[in-house]
């Protein structure tokens, strides 16, 4: 799933994503566990999508996403390794697929990235 465009091309940062796959809560870092919170266990899922860097292809990390399917909202980090380090976690509206969440978490990372701004 690419959701480069040129115009974060030209700032000199983007990159794609593979499709989404369903993932554990366990798998999860405790930062996104931690925003799920009491949320009705039953009514939220896990997916996970690794991250590559535009033009290289070299791997930048996870998109880990919570999505709240009773209240249509998503939650996601973008979890880089080696160090472990996240971009903060944060719900947002959601509809759609779960690559539709990723897509949402992606738009957060280029802006936080693009412009250093807190997510």
């Amino acid at each position: 799933m690419n959701r480069g465009s040129n115009d974060n091309s030209a700032d000199g940062f983007d990159m794609y994503m593979t499709p989404a796959e369903d993932a554990s809560g366990l798998e999860m870092h405790p930062e996104l566990i931690r925003m799920v919170g009491l949320r009705v266990a039953g009514s939220v899922r896990f997916a996970v999508a690794c991250a590559f860097c535009v033009p290289d292809a070299g791997p930048f990390g996870e998109i880990e996403i919570a999505i709240d399917e009773d209240t249509g909202q998503a939650c996601g980090l973008h979890r880089l390794r080696n160090p472990d380090r996240i971009v903060k976690a944060l719900w947002f509206d959601w509809s759609g697929t779960v690559d539709d969440a990723v897509g949402g978490v992606y738009d957060r990372i280029i802006a936080h990235y693009r412009h250093q701004e807190m997510l």
